[in-house]
């Protein structure tokens, strides 16, 4: 017999019911015990009416002939199971169904099972009931069987039946909570996984796309003055950055595979390519200048990555929103790391784009290493970008 009703009301958990139920030699093994309890019964009984006796004992086991080969509710299984032994322990004398040597007792032994098996399976609404009827039992029984001594312990046997059905159930609910909370913990993780690899995304784009526009622009303006050379020169650099921001696409796009080997390993950027990222907004045509005090080689990977973000968003930013600026960019590494992105003149503006994703990304990724952001204006048409990571050594 399946145990999901054990698991009625719990939101979030039905996808346990089928995934952590009882083996199916749990049933076969009842039916075994159910049968072993039956032939004993029906062999050392001294009833009058044997052929009665020994078909209501068939139809107390049916039920779990049934549930071998087709599950059934609880509720049931149960109910089809106390009727007969109900008639063969409540049924006067005159039926023909006492034992005079009492041996006939032996089938309450099918009460115990069912009543602990229940307590640990069913709803709450199916076990109760059950518990009181197989309470109901022995105690029926003393009423209408003068040859009835064992109330005493038939009434610790269920007892014990319910104590184990209770513990199983008890651990039934908290294998289900364990489960529920490492669904939770593992939706968290691919929460967190999607929203780095997101903003993995956006930074790649946005400094491929400005880097590549801001070629673009100067070749234009390199071929509306004759300049041929210029813009050959332009379009050369435009393409080069396109293919290295293919290549870093590829590569954190491949981090969505859950193959073992899906990904293509690519070293991240850290702090020592802030140099050469710097370069390479100054090649498009931004007026860039960069300041290091300390030294970059000690900057731990993840710090690394954060800072190397951190001044790419910026002078993204820089570029698409206030063209013509002219943006210093200074590191300071010691006991931790600082980096201000100061922009001067020219004139902000909005370029059509959605504000705020770029300064929420660089914000969560400094705060995911204790450390805090901020941007906005800094006086006089300035913007700066202001952040602090308190662990920059490796």
């Amino acid at each position: 017999m399946p145990y999901p009703d054990v698991l009625d009301g719990r939101p979030g958990l039905k996808e346990l019911d089928e995934q952590h139920a009882f083996p199916e030699w749990t049933d076969r093994a009842m039916l075994i015990g159910y049968l072993s309890v039956a032939v004993l019964t029906g062999v050392t009984s001294q009833v009058e009416s044997r052929w009665l006796f020994c078909g209501l004992l068939a139809l107390a086991v049916l039920p779990a002939a049934i549930a071998v080969v087709r599950p059934m509710p609880a509720g049931t299984f149960a109910f089809a199971t106390l009727v007969p032994l109900a008639i063969l322990n409540w049924a006067p004398e005159s039926v023909g169904l006492q034992d005079p040597h009492g041996t006939s007792q032996v089938n309450l032994l099918i009460a115990t099972f069912l009543v602990g098996e229940t307590v640990a399976t069913a709803s709450r609404r199916v076990a109760v009931p059950v518990v009181i009827a197989c309470f109901a039992l022995p105690i029926g029984r003393a009423f209408v069987d003068d040859t009835f001594h064992a109330l005493p312990i038939w009434l610790g046997a269920v007892v014990i039946g319910v104590t184990i059905g209770a513990i199983m159930r008890r651990l039934i609910e908290s294998m289900a909570d364990l489960k529920a909370a490492e669904a939770g913990l593992a939706e968290k993780a691919a929460t967190d996984e999607r929203q780095r690899i997101a903003r993995e995304v956006h930074d790649v784009i946005a400094h491929s796309m400005t880097v590549t526009m801001l070629h673009v622009t100067a070749a234009r303006l390199a071929v509306a003055r004759g300049d041929d050379d210029a813009a050959t020169e332009a379009l050369v650099e435009a393409e080069r950055a396109g293919r290295e921001s293919l290549n870093e696409i590829r590569h954190t796009v491949g981090l969505l595979r859950t193959e073992p080997d899906g990904g293509i390993e690519a070293p991240q950027p850290s702090a020592r390519d802030l140099v050469q990222l710097v370069d390479q907004f100054a090649e498009a045509g931004l007026d860039v200048h960069l300041s290091v005090d300390g030294s970059l080689e000690e900057v731990s990977p993840p710090a690394g990555l954060t800072l190397f973000r951190v001044v790419q968003e910026s002078l993204a930013n820089a570029a698409r929103h206030q063209p013509g600026s002219s943006t210093t960019v200074r590191v300071i590494a010691g006991d931790g790391l600082r980096v201000q992105v100061t922009s001067e003149g020219g004139k902000r503006r909005n370029n059509g784009c959605e504000p705020g994703n770029g300064i929420r990304g660089m914000r969560e990724r400094v705060e995911a290493l204790h450390g805090s952001l901020t941007a906005g204006p800094a006086g006089r048409g300035a913007w700066l970008v202001d952040c602090r990571i308190p662990e920059a050594s490796s």
